[in-house]
């Protein structure tokens, strides 16, 4: 037996921990052992898994979620609680996750560790990690996750220092956008683990199905057009079946191995390109060069053998996240149209729908364990394990028609938004990004967190986990809205793309009575920071945050880097400046930031007063910081 995914913790209350973990087997049981104590004398807890925490999604693939609960009414809180897992009598020990190049403990401890916080005072964010991102010298970016488990190493026994949360706010996989190394290595763990070659539905015909095996490698863009829904224009290898998803998630999380091929054993399955002269064959290319292969093959092996520590990382920090639209297919449900073709085509359906059979798995079950019913789990489990593209059609309704928005309450109260699924679409306007009914429930549920803090409101705050920024930067805003009937040219889905939405929103957030707002957000492949405020019935406001934080592994290349150069100068200029401001980092000239990065939002009394980027600069190979003061504020004003 193997731990493929995991450990990792997953949602922590007061009453109920969960900890998720992917096996090659069929555990006969899982016992998890919770103490003060790294030498795991005097437990607080010793929880063993039941049936339904153990999905069974492939042959060699079960996906668990283990609650673990407390031998008293509750968890000590401020308190590092250590935790080891047997797995059939065989401990964390002997999987290889103590010590060596696999470990997930950190400096002299024993075994991985968790914190409960009465309030959290250290919340970490990121978003945007495609394996194969590069610079300008063609070597793999600098990730993030690395810079995130220093941070712990450092911490790790220092409860004001250790951050207790990590927030990652989409695109935690690349589902379009895929290196031809990286799903060779994912094809073969695929078969392997599910048990046999997938079979999906015919874009056409209903007797007719599509084999992604079959299909030659760098070729699958012709499968899937635009007509069907993906207009991603990186779609030569895109992910299709469930086991290609659920291994991508497993293997950037650091417990799946891959084996990426060398050039010449996969050459002949590459698509060639013919050339005609004269109406005959002339000469035929590959699609994809040898250079180019082995090029990428450098930058994925060098992201892969880093992940560990994205592992180990996950292995002793609470973590949240949310979907964007890389989690399925770039621009997903962008425009009415593209929605209305993966709700409706075969084949997009059921692409859309193992990409959220994997999330779920990966991220969404873990989110918010008590939104997976038995029932659920089952409709998810028994169509996986059918082997055949038929009968599939409850499989794709349960995952197309779930809510994902989620609520984490303490100090503070994390809400995370589902900006791609529940859209509301309207002629002559940008997409809004949640629809009316989706922010009538969303003020519902500040009205319910307004009762249930009214005691002590001002120690409260939100944070928002909103995938794409509620404040943007303007600029390139203006841009997308100037290019709105070529949305998928220009990625042109900012929350003020439809103003009525965008108000809704504003007027919702105004319902709510605590002090701040901080809206975490990424997407955008740039890092910035702005303030806002929203008025309220009392003569007073609503103090807003919005906090961006992109890319953890895929920053802009040169282009794009000099584009977002000139808008942010311009923008800068005396002619600009009026209404909402952007924040300057302390003793610096400049508010926006394309180099890869990630947030460190910090908390005293409940409430957000510091940030620090993180960013990593290529060309001098080494880190600096931007940092925010929210007690003093250096705002500049622009429209």
């Amino acid at each position: 037996m193997e731990i493929i995914g995991g450990p990792a913790i997953r949602r922590t209350e007061e009453t109920a921990v969960y900890i998720w973990l992917v096996l090659d087997e069929k555990p006969k049981d899982i016992i998890i052992t919770v103490s003060k104590s790294d030498n795991l004398k005097y437990p607080v807890s010793v929880s063993k898994a039941k049936p339904a925490d153990v999905v069974k999604m492939g042959d060699k693939l079960f996906n668990c979620l283990v609650k673990v609960s407390p031998k008293s009414i509750s968890f000590p809180k401020d308190t590092i609680l250590f935790y080891n897992i047997s797995i059939n009598n065989q401990s964390l020990n002997d999987f290889g996750l103590l010590s060596g190049e696999k470990s997930i403990v950190y400096g002299q401890d024993r075994h991985p560790s968790f914190l409960i916080p009465t309030q959290h005072t250290n919340i970490l964010q990121g978003s945007c990690r495609k394996p194969h991102a590069s610079n300008k010298s063609k070597h793999s970016q600098y990730d993030h996750m690395r810079t995130v488990d220093t941070l712990l190493s450092k911490s790790i026994n220092n409860l004001n220092k250790r951050p207790t949360m990590l927030c990652l706010t989409g695109d935690q996989i690349y589902a379009d956008d895929v290196a031809l190394p990286l799903l060779c290595g994912l094809k073969e763990k695929s078969k392997y683990h599910l048990g046999w070659t997938e079979e999906l539905p015919h874009p056409k015909y209903k007797n007719k199905v599509i084999i992604p095996d079959t299909i030659k490698l760098a070729n699958r863009d012709k499968t899937l057009s635009k007509n069907i829904g993906f207009s991603s224009g990186e779609k030569d290898n895109h992910l299709m079946g469930f086991g290609e998803f659920i291994m991508m998630y497993l293997a950037v999380w650091g417990g799946l191995s891959l084996t990426l091929p060398h050039y010449s054993t996969i050459s002949n399955d590459i698509y060639k390109i013919t050339k005609k002269r004269n109406g005959k064959v002339h000469f035929k290319k590959a699609k994809v060069s040898r250079d180019e292969y082995d090029e990428q093959r450098a930058i994925v092996k060098t992201f892969l053998d880093n992940s560990h520590k994205a592992r180990r990382v996950m292995a002793n920090m609470t973590s949240y996240m949310m979907f964007d639209d890389h989690e399925i297919s770039d621009d997903w449900n962008l425009t009415k149209k593209n929605n209305v073709q993966f709700k409706t085509n075969p084949l997009s359906k059921r692409i859309q729908a193992n990409g959220l059979a994997a999330y779920w798995a990966c991220q969404g079950w873990g989110n918010d364990p008590s939104a997976s019913t038995k029932a659920y789990k089952s409709t998810i489990s028994n169509f996986l394990c059918l082997k055949s593209s038929k009968d599939g059609s409850k499989f794709d309704k349960e995952l197309m028609s779930q809510r994902w928005n989620y609520t984490v309450e303490g100090y503070p109260v994390l809400v995370a938004l589902d900006t791609r699924t529940h859209r509301s679409y309207k002629d002559g306007s940008l997409s809004g990004l949640m629809s009316s009914a989706e922010i009538n429930i969303l003020g519902e549920e500040f009205v319910r967190l307004n009762n249930t803090y009214k005691n002590n409101i001002n120690q409260q705050s939100l944070l928002l986990l909103s995938p794409a920024p509620f404040l943007g930067f303007t600029k390139v805003e203006r841009y997308q809205l100037s290019a709105k009937f070529i949305p998928n040219k220009v990625d042109a889905e900012p929350w003020i793309g439809s103003e009525s939405a965008y108000k809704k929103m504003q007027k919702t957030l105004g319902k709510l009575e605590f002090k701040q707002c901080c809206i975490i957000s990424g997407d955008v492949h740039y890092a910035f920071s702005r303030s806002m405020q929203i008025p309220r019935k009392n003569n007073d406001a609503l103090e807003v945050l919005q906090i961006t934080s992109s890319a953890l592994h895929n920053a802009p290349g040169g282009i794009m880097r000099g584009i977002l150069d000139g808008l942010s100068r311009s923008e800068r200029s005396i002619f600009n400046r009026k209404k909402t401001p952007y924040l300057y980092p302390v003793n610096e000239t400049e508010f926006l930031n394309g180099h890869t990065n990630i947030s460190h939002l910090q908390y005293k009394h409940g409430q957000p007063v510091k940030n620090t980027y993180t960013f990593f600069e290529p060309n001098k190979g080494k880190s600096y910081k931007w940092v925010y003061n929210f007690n003093d504020q250096h705002i500049v004003e622009f429209s």
